[in-house]
């Protein structure tokens, strides 16, 4: 119902469907993070070990997924969340990984 609230109200403005499950494990700055949501477009994560700034790079791995080995990728910060995490857009991603992230519903 909420979920309908706001696309209704316009306050979601994704253009592409968010997944939560399955959901991708990150390893950024050597660190594991598991997605909260995640998409073709971009992802969330939350408690983020240290501050960043919308705008700022983010590089990392995405770890094995859905037959694929994982890859590389490269973010930008768009948003800081409450919970000391952020939303980032998918700047880059290795082509095996993005052709299994793919496959999941996120298209």
């Amino acid at each position: 119902m909420l979920e309908r609230l706001t696309g209704w109200l316009g306050l979601n403005r994704r253009r592409k469907p968010r997944i939560e499950r399955p959901g991708l494990t990150l390893t950024i700055e050597r660190r594991a993070y598991e997605t909260f949501d995640w998409g073709m477009s971009g992802f969330r994560v939350a408690a983020f070990k240290r501050q960043v700034k919308v705008g700022e790079t983010i590089q990392g791995q995405i770890n094995e997924f859905r037959g694929s080995d994982g890859g590389s990728f490269n973010a930008t910060v768009v948003r800081l969340t409450d919970d000391g995490g952020f939303g980032a857009c998918w700047s880059e991603i290795d082509r095996d990984i993005y052709t299994a992230m793919s496959g999941s519903g996120g298209g």
